[in-house]
């Protein structure tokens, strides 16, 4: 038979302690690094902050103290939204990794993290691609992809002087205009560009058959009478009054279909005189003067004495019109 070996009770205390300090508090705003006493004492590491407007959890992590101002470190646990489960990007997601998501750059981008912050930037050695091309060329930058060196280089020259104009025809080089002042952009019946100098006072730029544009002297449709007693070349549209001496004049070679000019006798015993040259003839009635140094004139001391001519052809001339007693002959 045996006996209980005899062994020494203790009485264990039963209570309860107060657990207020580690309940949720609930309020209307998010926490301050200075709310490190609640409503029930000082907050307690792992007690948490709930904002009950914005649907925001907050835990307090850690205390510190810093010349005996004490500041708490509040840490967001979570929103209404939920916690980043996924970051997207234009193709693929990613998904946290230890509680972490990488966002980091590839060429040229480096993405720099501080703070709530990260800065993506391009570096400083480039800011775009590579490209190799020849001297003077440009980059262009394609529908897709990648930028490249411009089909319509290199120039040339790689200067120009002042006021040309540029042109190029598809990927052939780009070539520049010889600088005209006052001169008008015309191309050939090849489709090359030019500046087509300015033309006289009274010219107009007319078109031609299978030739650039041109300007010419319009036919005329009247006579600016003037005194010359010098003669010497007809201008087309002049009237030309002879009031002393014998004067003579030389037609022009190529005047427009339709031109005129005039030739009027004053009195005093002028005369005129009107050379036909080797590609000019003149028609007068039933007359005219063959290629040559023949001559149209108006006899010597007639009053009066005029003719007007129109241009009737290259080279052809017709008189339309004579005064009364004109004394206009052939000779």
């Amino acid at each position: 038979m045996t006996s209980p070996t005899p062994v020494n009770a203790y009485a264990v205390a039963v209570g309860t302690a107060p657990n207020a300090n580690m309940v949720p508090f609930v309020t209307q705003v998010s926490p301050a690094p200075t709310n490190v006493i609640g409503p029930n004492g000082p907050f307690k590491i792992g007690q948490q902050w709930i904002n009950r407007v914005a649907n925001i959890v907050y835990e307090l992590t850690s205390l510190s103290s810093i010349g005996g101002t004490v500041t708490a470190t509040w840490a967001m646990l979570g929103s209404s939204g939920g916690a980043l489960d996924t970051l997207s990007g234009n193709t693929g997601t990613a998904t946290p990794s230890s509680g972490n998501i990488a966002v980091v750059g590839t060429g040229i981008l480096s993405v720099v993290g501080s703070g709530s912050t990260l800065t993506i930037s391009s570096s400083s050695t480039a800011d775009v691609a590579s490209v190799t091309g020849t001297a003077n060329q440009v980059l262009a930058s394609p529908t897709t992809g990648a930028v490249v060196v411009s089909l319509i280089g290199p120039y040339t020259p790689s200067t120009y002087a002042l006021d040309g104009v540029l042109y190029g025809n598809g990927t052939s080089a780009i070539q520049a205009t010889t600088a005209v002042p006052n001169g008008v952009l015309v191309t050939s019946n090849s489709n090359v560009p030019s500046l087509l100098a300015n033309g006289t006072a009274g010219q107009v730029l007319t078109a031609n058959t299978a030739a650039p544009p041109s300007w010419q002297t319009p036919a005329s449709a009247g006579l600016t009478w003037e005194v010359n007693n010098a003669g010497g070349a007809a201008v087309v549209g002049i009237g030309n009054i002879v009031n002393s001496g014998t004067v003579t004049f030389t037609l022009p070679v190529s005047p427009a279909v339709g031109s005129l000019i005039g030739f009027i006798l004053a009195p005093g015993g002028a005369q005129w005189q009107l050379t036909s040259s080797a590609v000019n003839s003149i028609y007068y009635g039933n007359s005219s003067t063959p290629a040559g140094s023949h001559f149209l004139e108006s006899t010597s001391g007639t009053v009066g004495g005029s003719a007007i001519l129109v241009a009737v052809a290259t080279g052809t001339w017709m008189v339309v019109s004579t005064s009364i007693n004109s004394g206009i002959q052939i000779v």
